[in-house]
């Protein structure tokens, strides 16, 4: 027998050597093979270039091009870079001879499109593009330069010939001229030919270009060569003009509006023996932490046992340490003093069983829908002279939220202007502020009122928070690593924006009847938590049925093991509406209240989970370096 194993794990480990191999080769056949995808439906015949260099660092630029289409198309388009070492240039003046064009940008690009869209050419054109391309000051102290791709790289196709002729607008040193050719970033200066007469210099390309290959001229010149140049605006020098005084400025505002409308008035408690007048013990859980969870849905099992509406029956254990089962059997119909969420939650109830029991085993999967229906209703039922929570607070935590987007559009902001503009700039701004405004308000969802939470789950929600962080932070690393902002001013609106959305979760202040329940509430725990016997005794003398009535708000408050510890000696009777092993033989509340326990832990339980869900989840410079150049494609 293990031999036979062996042999049969043997052929397994040969078939999956076989069949990775084989998945090997089909990657490397793919990665390896030619992308005709993107081949081009032209070549290039003849590319001329003539550049008129004036003083003011502007070129006058004129470009012919000999194109002979394999197919027919409408035309090209002619794609020139709107930014050189992360400075913006400026492209004006455009024009093409004989032809219908188009001028748009994008990408950083401004594109020109040539031809038009009601019909088509093919074999031979001839194209003449003119434009003024405007470097503007360079930025450099020490010398000036003429650095220029006068063929881009980024045509995806064949040109078989082309010249250049540049003309300086004085004298320059022509033994520093260099010419290099070939993609991106290559130093080749073979297959070129030129020459300088005293300030013009003209060449062409004595070999062809392939795909993506192009000329570039690097001429270095002394300070000052040019004169009255276009300024130019620097984009650290503009945001840090600015930012020393908007960012703190942005924090500020957030932590006054914190102060202002974020914090509660101080608490006076005074100790409280019964909860507030017609207030269920769900109310209670929205009043003390602003929301409505499974455990306060759960509590009105017992609240409505108290009033006689239902009964809990324990059933016993089919096996050893088998689960705990209750049941609930309809007795009365509420009352008309209870609210609409409650009549919905209880019919809901029994609709999962035969409409007079249901089981905890009946409500696996199903009952949690009605969890946020109540959730919702009890929240609304808070609202208007009753809302919990300060209408001005919650204005003020959205100001907030807002103010905590401006650093990421402020930074977008001086990108847009800094590279001249691009279309649709306020779309892409408000598109920005929108984003950051969700991911931050998970931030503020995940900071305010703090107090509802265990220590489980605050954890839980530190670590998301974190999460949160880290993506608000790659949000402008992208930014930084794809278009050139400065990592300090990036780093610095991410630490702003994350500071702000953290402040607007804290501003959460109470309205005065909030307030007034709340300190009520907070006086009635403490007597739960602190109560003397002699009071406790004198409160049941009163109501036999005090500690029953009680029970319900001590599972929200989350002091029942205390609650039922109080009256171990002086509640020796079960209720009428509890059937169970604690229901017999010496009863004390204790006992009792562990049963009570098993029951809400299994009834939480079954009345919140959900069915799951299932899914997959699959020197001299170089080629293409200096400024213009592009490319081109057809359309």
């Amino acid at each position: 027998m293990r031999s036979c194993r062996l042999n049969f794990k043997g052929r397994v480990n040969m078939a999956y050597k076989k069949y990775f191999l084989l998945f090997i080769l089909i990657l490397a056949a793919i990665f390896s093979a030619p992308d005709v995808s993107l081949a081009e439906y032209f070549v290039i015949n003849q590319y001329d270039v003539n550049a008129i260099v004036l003083e003011s660092n502007r070129y006058q630029m004129l470009e012919t091009l000999e194109v002979e289409f394999t197919a027919p198309r409408h035309g090209i388009i002619r794609a020139i870079p709107e930014r050189y070492n992360n400075r913006p240039v400026l492209i004006e003046n455009v024009y093409v001879e004989g032809y219908d064009y188009n001028v748009y940008r994008e990408s950083g690009q401004l594109n020109i499109q040539i031809g038009s869209p009601d019909y088509t050419v093919a074999g031979r054109q001839i194209y003449k593009i003119h434009y003024d391309y405007d470097m503007g000051e360079d930025g450099i102290q020490e010398y000036d330069e003429f650095y220029f791709n006068l063929i881009g790289t980024e045509w995806n196709t064949q040109i078989h010939n082309a010249s250049f002729t540049v003309q300086m607008p004085k004298e320059f040193d022509s033994s520093r001229v260099n010419f290099t050719r070939g993609t991106y970033g290559s130093t080749r200066t073979d297959g070129l030919a030129y020459e300088v007469n005293g300030n013009i210099i003209t060449g062409r390309i004595t070999a062809a270009l392939n795909n993506n290959e192009g000329v570039t001229i690097a001429l270095p010149l002394p300070e000052g060569y040019y004169t009255g140049e276009r300024e130019v605006q620097d984009m650290m020098r503009n945001m840090a003009r600015w930012n020393w005084l908007l960012f703190p400025l942005l924090m500020a505002v957030a932590l006054f509006i914190w102060y202002r409308f974020g914090r509660d008035k101080p608490l006076y408690p005074s100790v409280q023996f019964y909860p507030p007048q017609g207030i269920s013990s769900c109310d209670i859980g929205y009043i003390m932490d602003g929301k409505v969870d499974g455990k306060d849905v759960t509590s009105l099992l017992f609240y409505w046992a108290d009033k006689g509406h239902l009964v809990i029956q324990e059933e016993e254990k089919t096996w050893f340490l088998g689960k705990e089962i209750f049941r609930f059997i309809r007795k009365k119909e509420l009352d008309d003093t209870a609210q609409e969420y409650e009549r919905i939650a209880f019919d809901d109830l029994f609709s999962f069983g035969d409409g007079y029991q249901v089981t905890t085993e009946d409500l696996k999967e199903n009952f949690y829908k009605t969890i946020s229906t109540v959730s919702s209703m009890v929240e609304g039922r808070f609202s208007g002279v009753t809302a919990i929570w300060s209408k001005t607070s919650k204005i003020m935590s959205l100001l907030a939220l807002l103010l905590s987007s401006l650093p990421y559009v402020y930074l977008v902001q001086q990108v847009i202007a800094y590279y001249g503009g691009v279309a649709n700039g306020w779309i892409l701004l408000i598109t920005v502020g929108i984003i950051v405004m969700i991911i931050n308000g998970g931030l503020v969802a995940l900071t305010s009122r703090w107090e509802g939470y265990n220590l489980r789950q605050k954890r839980g929600r530190i670590i998301i928070a974190l999460l949160i962080f880290i993506i608000m932070l790659g949000l402008p690393a992208y930014i930084i690593f794809s278009i050139g902002i400065p990592v300090l001013e990036a780093v610095k609106a991410s630490l702003t924006g994350t500071f702000i959305a953290a402040i607007a979760g804290l501003v959460t202040q109470k309205s005065e009847y909030g307030h007034r329940m709340y300190e009520y509430l907070l006086g009635f725990r403490e007597f739960l938590n602190q109560a003397e016997k002699e009071k406790i005794e004198e409160l049941v003398e009163q109501n036999p049925s005090y500690f029953y009535n009680i029970l319900p708000y001590a599972v929200v408050l989350g002091v029942t093991e205390k609650w039922a510890d109080k009256f171990k000696t002086i509640v020796t009777q079960p209720p009428d509406w509890y059937y169970g092993p604690a229901h017999y033989g010496a009863f004390n509340t204790v006992n009792f209240s562990q049963a009570m326990d098993n029951c809400f832990t299994q009834a939480n339980r079954s009345m919140t989970s959900a069915p799951s869900s299932k899914g997959s989840s699959i020197g001299g410079g170089f080629s293409g370096g200096g400024g213009g150049g592009g490319g081109g494609s057809s359309w």
